[in-house]
């Protein structure tokens, strides 16, 4: 959703990322796999960067390892320390222990929001990536074994255990000779709404679903000069929430509370209103332009107001509140 394409700088919602998430103290976790050429010289096969909550869990690092014509990278950061890794990608020089590698191709990033399940990860968030080098380094390469270092038939075998992504196609995939930058949505947010049979149901996603935390989607709906409450837990990711088909109008808020994951702007803000359903286009007048448009790109509820707008007819909104 939402493609950005042939940008030459590093897009303005990758870094964005880093701002918005600075109060959940991510960890950011850099994963490479290199191999050498028959003339010597080392190249990229695939570099991977990664998002982490503490609040979620952070994974134990692992140190690097190398063969003779094989290397495989592994380097945590701070955002701070992420943000001068996205410079050192875009001036085209990387460093991989003793190993300098330079970018033989003009930058060009893309980005883009995904759903769930992914190609990428299995969270739905943000994926960012800018290719390195123009052909993807040779995975030709012998059993890789050396004293102290895990055994593996082949190159690929390895890069396949050694990525993060579900699915590796070794040699021929696609994202070989990329640094991809892939970050998890830890708010929970909408990611569809549908009509059904006379109920509205709604998903949920986000890093935070299916932790011991209680999701609750709260909102109203208006029939007439009356108004309907609903109030519903998420289960497995979903709430289905039976509205009269006569319904005119609703609104709600998103509140805060203890254990929610928003950013420090908005746990400061209280609680603002978030438009799901409704024949007006966007808008909220709490939020300044770029506070809405960021919003939009990074997969907040709000964004859906077109889609659930046809998908129910009438105007109504819903929130999404977190209780620990």
């Amino acid at each position: 959703m939402f493609p950005e394409a042939n940008c030459l700088t590093p897009p303005g919602r990758l870094l964005e990322y880093l701002d918005d998430n600075s109060a959940l103290g991510l960890r950011y976790r850099q994963r490479a796999v290199l191999t050498k050429h028959a003339d010597d010289t080392w190249h990229v096969v695939c570099s991977a960067m990664q998002s982490f909550s503490p609040a979620i869990g952070i994974p134990t690092g692992k140190a690097s390892f190398w063969y003779e014509r094989a290397g495989f990278f592994e380097c945590w950061y701070d955002a701070a320390q992420c943000r001068q890794f996205i410079d050192e990608v875009q001036r085209g020089k990387l460093q991989f222990d003793k190993v300098s590698i330079a970018r033989n191709v003009g930058a060009n990033w893309q980005s883009e929001i995904f759903s769930a399940n992914n190609m990428y990860m299995s969270d739905a968030g943000l994926v960012a990536h800018t290719r390195f080098e123009t052909v993807g380094a040779s995975m030709n390469v012998d059993a890789l074994m050396a004293k102290g270092r895990p055994y593996y038939s082949n190159a690929e075998d390895a890069a396949r255990e050694w990525l993060p992504f579900a699915d590796y196609h070794g040699h021929g995939d696609g994202r070989n000779g990329e640094v991809l930058f892939l970050l998890p949505q830890f708010r929970a947010h909408f990611t569809s709404v549908c009509w059904t049979a006379g109920a509205l149901k709604i998903c949920v996603s986000g890093s935070d679903v299916g932790r011991d935390l209680t999701l609750l989607v709260k909102g109203n709906y208006r029939i007439g000069r009356s108004t309907a409450h609903f109030e519903r837990a998420v289960k497995a990711g979903q709430v289905s929430v039976e509205v009269a088909q006569d319904a005119q109008r609703a609104e709600a808020g998103k509140q805060r509370a203890a254990g929610a994951v928003e950013d420090e702007e908005d746990r400061q803000r209280g609680c603002d209103r978030d438009l799901l359903l409704g024949q007006a286009p966007f808008h909220d007048a709490r939020r300044g332009l770029r506070r809405a448009s960021r919003a939009r790109k990074l997969g907040d509820c709000r964004r859906q107001a077109p889609r659930i707008t046809s998908a129910f007819g009438t105007v109504a909104t819903s929130a999404l509140t977190l209780r620990a």
